[in-house]
């Protein structure tokens, strides 16, 4: 599958957001718990999971997402990176030691994101040294 194209094999679109800030951050919380999987090896979900599935546009990530930087994902749906302060609902980027890494902010300057072993809501402080900025279609 080339850049460009949709996990389905369709050309990049506009994609908007179905849910309310209420939705994204109750279905994030509700993968609070649920097992991290990273190993190539053993497939499984993570952080880029964690947010296709809050945010409803599962079909937009490619197979190979692993490949695809956050920028490339982001001029594939139609949205864009900005940098300012994130909000409760937003979707969260970080570049931690050259890898990114994604959560949903919940409000009360805490995060929803792929834990060590399992998802977590955790304070956003100690990661905010690694933000990017947050991913909207607005």
């Amino acid at each position: 599958m080339g850049r460009g194209s949709t996990a389905k094999g369709h050309v990049a679109m506009k994609f908007s957001c179905p849910y309310s800030e209420d939705e994204i951050v109750t279905r994030a919380r509700s993968w609070v718990g649920k097992p991290v999987a990273r190993a190539t090896w053993r497939q499984g979900e993570t952080c880029i999971h964690l947010a296709s599935f809050s945010y409803g546009w599962s079909d937009l990530v490619p197979n190979n997402w692993l490949a695809w930087s956050m920028d490339d994902l982001a001029k594939l749906s139609g949205w864009k990176i900005v940098e300012r302060k994130p909000k409760r609902g937003d979707f969260g980027i970080f570049e931690i030691h050259g890898k990114e890494h994604l959560g949903i902010f919940t409000g009360d300057d805490t995060f929803v994101h792929a834990g060590n072993v399992t998802f977590v809501e955790a304070k956003s402080d100690r990661f905010m040294r690694y933000f990017k900025g947050v991913l909207t279609w607005q």
